[in-house]
């Protein structure tokens, strides 16, 4: 996907108002996207822009002044799109490395996954897949500054703590829904909704959620936050934080919540009433993100009441620049300054239904113009990251797809190592099962004897007395080799008995003995048959005719 240099021709409508005589400036953009073979000419929906009076007046000096120092949409790294298509629902983070090596994405499909851009070649696939948090979705996963350590928050109430291969380092506490005061709690006792890094302390990060509070962490101490800021609404009611962040030199902690107001609090305390308060959105509608400029000077806010605006943090009365019509349906739609802070930019949602997609709309930090509109396929635009390093900039979006844009020239490593590395499937060879295999080697006949097998085939000879031709041991217990057991003394047991009672071996012969004993002194069952046969009848192989007709056969 390619896109051309954008030739921006604002058009310029005055209106006064009664009182105090305001001046409102609707700019209408055309945005011609002529490519190098002016092959296609895409007109771009036209932007509605109001401006305060007195911060960005526009006429024909100011557009000529605008032509000579104004930003180049070609410096955007946006000539070239790669697409990483891996998880399976909205994709609410992204993050890379300060060496811009390996990132990591999370989403509502309650996954984490890391990417590495020296070893992924251009089908764009992650190498690990975790699920941190079973069936909470992924709010929040930053590398830390040295980018060693991975800040991961989730839906649920707990932070956790990963190195960069994704395991585990600790689990931050959860806190105690049951009390009412929350000062007195050691963790979040509601969802978590944000999580951010401290700018150059590693070992601090900050988190906010629904329970209407923002903990500050010690990385080393997982019982307990080091600092609670309890949020407190208008009639007592308790707003849930749904956007934090921490102004460059860490002085300023910025909130947002959905009571549509911005708190500006001092970084080293107390916490007991913000610096400046102000009802920046719409009441009832989420603040989805927050973010300083590189000088501090700005800070972005983005809300559910569909605008994006510029807060100067010298004047916080008004906003600097204000632009609607911005559709936003998600917690997490991100709004963010480039690494150089010569643009911002945010994303917009997509209606369901309606065949539209998102965009990406980057505006010029100066002049509050808008500078580039690109459309993106894959459903709604929610999370937007830049980095330095790379040059490249990646949205994720509610498709699950991660869309990185870059250019050839202007942008280093990252996805350019990928899409030059190209994927080799492996031909692995295979045999069929249900073709015979024939190898007359295997037969026993064929087989040779290894020297492996063959000392372990002698060593079991050596144990076989026929084979070893050795007499056997003796009969010593506990010897390797001896032969246990009792035949000499059953031998001995043998012989005695023969000598007391005679070889009996000879069943006929050791009756015969008591042969005639037996009619000397009948006394055995001669008793029985005295009376009614005295004389013993025995069985003389000769029958009667009776009897060879009752044991003839039939």
């Amino acid at each position: 996907m390619a896109f051309g240099k954008h030739n921006l021709e604002p058009q310029i409508v005055e209106e006064e108002t009664d009182e105090e005589n305001t001046e409102e400036t609707d700019v209408v953009e055309k945005i011609e996207n002529d490519d190098e073979k002016n092959i296609e000419n895409i007109e771009k929906s036209t932007e509605s822009i109001s401006i305060q009076e007195g911060v960005a007046e526009t006429n024909e000096d100011d557009e000529e002044e605008f032509e000579e120092v104004g930003y180049d949409d070609r410096d955007m790294p946006i000539s070239y799109q790669a697409t990483l298509k891996q998880h399976s629902r909205l994709v609410n983070t992204i993050h890379i490395d300060p060496a811009g090596s390996r990132m990591v994405t999370g989403g509502l499909d309650h996954e984490m996954r890391l990417w590495d851009f020296n070893s992924m070649d251009d089908t764009f696939r992650s190498f690990r897949t975790i699920k941190p948090f079973e069936g909470y979705g992924i709010v929040d996963a930053k590398f830390s500054l040295t980018g060693d350590r991975i800040l991961v928050a989730s839906s649920c109430q707990s932070a956790k703590m990963c190195d960069r291969d994704g395991h585990t380092i600790c689990d931050y506490s959860k806190g105690d829904p049951y009390l009412r005061d929350k000062k007195n709690t050691k963790g979040h006792t509601h969802a978590i909704m944000a999580a951010d890094w401290h700018p150059f302390d590693g070992n601090t990060f900050i988190t906010s959620g629904m329970d209407s509070t923002v903990r500050i962490w010690d990385v080393e101490n997982d019982k307990s936050q080091k600092s609670i800021i309890v949020i407190k609404g208008k009639a007592a009611k308790r707003p849930a934080v749904s956007a934090v962040a921490y102004k460059n030199d860490a002085s300023v902690i910025a909130s947002g919540s959905d009571d549509g107001t911005i708190r500006l609090w001092n970084a080293k305390g107390p916490f007991v009433v913000p610096i400046k308060n102000k009802m920046a959105h719409e009441a009832d509608k989420y603040i989805t993100s927050l973010s300083f400029s590189l000088d501090g000077n700005l800070l972005l806010s983005r809300s559910w009441d569909n605008t994006l605006k510029v807060w100067d943090m010298r004047n916080f009365n008004d906003p600097l620049f204000k632009y609607e019509n911005l559709p936003n349906v998600f917690e997490k739609t991100c709004a963010m300054f480039s690494p150089d802070n010569k643009l911002f930019m945010t994303g917009t949602s997509a209606k369901k239904g309606s065949g539209e997609s998102g965009r990406v709309i980057a505006y010029e930090t100066t002049t509050g113009q808008v500078l580039n509109n690109i459309d993106l396929a894959d459903g709604s635009v929610v999370k937007l990251y830049w980095h330095k390093r790379l040059n490249q900039i990646f949205a994720g979006s509610s498709g699950g797809s991660v869309a990185a844009l870059y250019d050839k020239e202007r942008s280093h490593k990252g996805v350019l190592c990928c899409v030059k590395r190209h994927f080799t499937s492996k031909i692995e060879s295979f045999v069929s099962a249900d073709k015979k295999v024939y190898a007359p080697n295997s037969l026993p006949l064929f087989k040779e004897q290894t020297p492996y097998s063959l000392k372990e085939k002698r060593a079991q000879e050596r144990y076989n007395y026929a084979k070893s031709k050795r007499p056997e041991l003796p009969n010593e217990a506990k010897t390797k080799g001896s032969k246990l057991g009792d035949a000499y003394t059953q031998h001995l047991v043998q012989m005695l008995r023969k000598e007391a009672y005679g070889d009996e071996s000879d069943p006929r012969a050791a009756l015969m003995k008591y042969a005639k004993m037996a009619e000397e002194n009948p006394e055995f069952v001669a008793h029985a048959y005295k009376r009614t046969q005295p004389v013993a009848l025995f069985e003389t192989g000769e029958y009667t005719e009776f009897e060879v007709k009752r044991h003839k056969p039939e």
